[in-house]
C-alpha cells in the first residue's frame, strides 16, 4: 500500500531560522533594551553626563579649555573673590591674547581700587602688566600702586614689591623711578632689610632713575647693612652694590664699597662680582 503524501512531508527537514539564512547577510538581531542598571554600558551613561556644550570636532582639547577661562576672566572681574582674580591673571600671563589681558588688567586695576590690600592679586597684576600691557596702562599701574605704596609701606610684601620695582625699572618715568627708590628705601629702613631681590633691584632702578642725592643715600644705607650682613650677601646684591658705586658714588663711597668687595671676594671668587671690583679698581686708582 502507498504511503500518503502527508507522512512524507512530516519527514522533511524543518526550515533554517531566519537569522541564519544566507540570502540576508546584512540583517541583525534586534535591539535589547538593558534595563538593570549594574550591566548597562558605561560609555552610555558617561556620554548623558557630559555637559550640553561640547567643543567643535576640530577644536583641541586646550584651546577650548583655554577659550572657556578666557570668557570667565573676560567677562566681568568685580563680582569676583581674590582667589578667582589671581587665578584669572595667572592663565592670561601663560596664555591669553594682548586683548585679552589689556582688558582685564584695566578691570582688575579698578578692582584694586576696591580691596587694595589683596596683595596676591596685585602681584600677579604686576607680572601680567610688564608683559601684556600697553606703555600707558603700565605707567599707569605705575602710579597707582606707588600711590597705595605710600599709605601701606608695612602691609607690603617682599614679592610685591620686587615686581613693581621690576616694572619700573623697564618701564618707568625718571619721576616714578625717584619715587619708586625713595620707598623702597623707607621699606628697607622700616620693615625689612633683609629682602635680597628688593635690595637688588632697588640698587638697579637708583643706577638710572634715581637722582644722585637719593642713589647715594641707597649706597650709605647698603654699606651699613653689609657692615652687619657681608657674609650673606649674594652676588647678585653685591654686583649691583658696585654697579650704583661706580655710576653714583662719591669718592669715599667708591672706597667703601672696594674695601667691602674685597672682603667678599676672599670668600667667594664670582666673576662678575670681581669684573665690577676691577672697574671700581681703575676708577680709584
Amino acid at each position: 500500500m502507498a504511503i500518503p503524501d502527508i507522512a512524507t512531508a512530516k519527514l522533511q527537514a524543518p526550515p533554517e531560522p531566519k537569522f541564519f539564512s544566507p540570502q540576508k547577510p546584512s540583517a541583525e538581531p534586534p535591539p535589547v533594551r538593558l534595563d538593570v542598571p549594574e550591566i548597562q554600558d558605561p560609555s552610555a551613561a558617561f556620554i548623558r553626563q557630559e555637559p550640553a556644550e561640547q567643543p567643535p570636532l576640530d577644536t583641541p582639547r586646550r584651546d577650548y579649555a583655554l577659550s572657556q577661562d578666557t570668557c570667565s576672566s573676560t567677562s566681568s572681574v568685580s563680582g569676583m573673590d581674590s582667589g578667582t582674580v589671581k587665578k584669572n591673571l595667572d592663565n592670561l600671563q601663560k596664555q591669553g591674547t594682548s586683548e585679552e589681558c589689556r582688558e582685564v588688567i584695566t578691570q582688575t586695576s579698578q578692582w584694586l581700587l576696591q580691596y587694595p590690600n589683596e596683595s596676591y592679586v596685585r602681584n600677579s597684576l604686576l607680572k601680567l602688566v610688564q608683559s601684556k600691557a600697553t606703555l600707558d596702562q603700565q605707567r599707569q599701574i605705575i602710579d597707582q600702586t606707588t600711590l597705595w605704596l605710600s599709605d601701606n609701606l608695612e602691609a607690603n610684601n617682599s614679592f610685591t614689591l620686587t615686581e613693581y620695582l621690576k616694572l619700573v625699572i623697564s618701564q618707568g618715568t625718571l619721576e616714578q623711578g625717584q619715587s619708586a627708590v625713595s620707598l623702597t628705601l623707607k621699606w628697607l629702613e622700616q620693615v625689612q632689610q633683609d629682602a635680597p631681590y628688593v635690595r637688588r633691584n632697588c640698587l638697579k632702578l637708583a643706577k638710572d632713575k634715581a637722582t644722585f642725592e637719593t642713589a647715594q643715600e641707597l649706597l650709605n644705607q647698603t654699606y651699613s647693612w653689609l657692615s652687619e650682613n657681608l657674609e650673606g650677601c649674594d652676588s647678585y646684591v653685591m654686583t649691583a652694590y658696585l654697579q650704583l658705586a661706580i655710576e653714583r658714588g662719591n669718592a669715599e663711597q667708591q672706597q667703601k664699597a672696594k674695601e667691602q668687595a674685597e672682603i667678599w671676594l676672599e670668600r667667594a671668587d664670582d666673576s662678575y662680582v670681581r669684573a665690577q671690583y676691577l672697574k671700581l679698581l681703575k676708577i680709584i686708582g
